[in-house]
């Protein structure tokens, strides 16, 4: 079974991580410092290949179904701090085990990119589980109307993209996208 999960703010928040931002900046695409990942842990393509895939879907412009249709967006940049803040939250969901927005102390969406350093007008994030590549993830947001308008949304310029595994081995996705102040 797959599931998916989708939020947005508009907001930037004034919250600060009380724990060390250094270890989101050793993360790397799809955080193969996890022993898990190194492992296998999600089929994926490198960042290059996903922000090509995520961009090429974007410049066709979609009908997200009851949200209607979506002209074509100009291409994301990827970020860092997007990546970071996507990591911190796939390790908590693949250690909760479910898809959630909150993080493990209550911490927002915006909170969390605040927190990884990422200054923005705009942030929005995507959750999947069950998906075993990039491929079946973007397909999978595409056919959601909340996803599929999160990944057209022509108000974000930047993403961040990572897969974890989850304890009883599910892949755990995380997409980030924001517009930056």
């Amino acid at each position: 079974m797959v599931f998916m999960k989708q939020c947005s703010s508009s907001r930037a928040a004034g919250w600060r991580p009380g724990l060390a931002i250094a270890t989101l900046a050793l993360s790397v695409w799809l955080g193969l410092t996890d022993a898990a990942a190194q492992a296998g842990a999600c089929q994926g393509l490198g960042k290059q290949a996903v922000l090509e895939r995520v961009n090429a879907l974007r410049e066709a412009g979609a009908l997200c179904g009851n949200l209607g249709h979506f002209v074509p967006a100009a291409p994301l940049e990827w970020n860092a701090d997007l990546e970071a803040a996507a990591l911190t939250q796939a390790r908590w969901l693949a250690q909760a085990g479910r898809l959630m927005h909150l993080g493990p102390q209550g911490e927002t969406l915006s909170q969390r990119a605040t927190a990884a350093g990422y200054r923005f007008r705009r942030v929005t994030e995507n959750l999947a589980l069950g998906q075993r590549d990039v491929p079946k993830v973007l397909s999978d947001w595409t056919r959601s109307d909340t996803h599929c308008a999160n990944l057209y949304d022509s108000r974000v310029t930047e993403m961040g993209l990572v897969c974890v595994r989850a304890t009883d081995g599910r892949p755990v996705w995380v997409l980030v996208m924001g517009r930056p102040l």
